[in-house]
């Protein structure tokens, strides 16, 4: 028999794992389509696009942080409901000094300076991106 506690906990619980959910999705947990270097007017970026790999789960929240010279991306999951996907599309924003993105916990690389030549990324010149037309190249 439901108690009106229990009752409750239950609402408490569903909200709190809504928009506080403690997992986080590891390499393992989902199929990126595409990581691609995108530049924009407003500075480059990585754009990560995928699904998670379990039906029965759903995208919570993307969270992104900087550590040192890297950025860290971490995908908050929780049980699939109704209005919730388990697809995913965010952009990492490449601050000064950054060069690689991280995924999930275990920090594994998912985007590295080998997928930009050196000197590729000059977040002073034509929108976060120099082609070499600005140093006579």
């Amino acid at each position: 028999m439901l108690t009106i506690r229990r009752c409750l906990e239950a609402i408490f619980a569903a909200v709190y794992d809504a928009t506080h959910s403690p997992y986080v999705a590891e390499l393992g947990d989902v199929r990126f389509s595409a990581v691609d270097f995108v530049a924009l007017p407003s500075g480059a970026v990585v754009r990560c696009k995928g699904t998670l790999l379990h039906s029965s789960l759903a995208v919570r929240a993307i969270d992104i942080r900087y550590v040192s010279d890297a950025a860290l991306a971490e995908i908050r999951i929780g049980l699939a409901r109704a209005g919730a996907s388990g697809s995913f599309l965010f952009d990492v924003p490449l601050k000064p000094g950054i060069n690689s993105v991280l995924f999930g916990k275990q920090q594994a690389s998912i985007w590295g300076d080998v997928h930009v030549p050196a000197g590729l990324i000059d977040p002073y010149q034509n929108g976060g991106v120099d082609f070499g037309h600005s140093r006579g190249a």
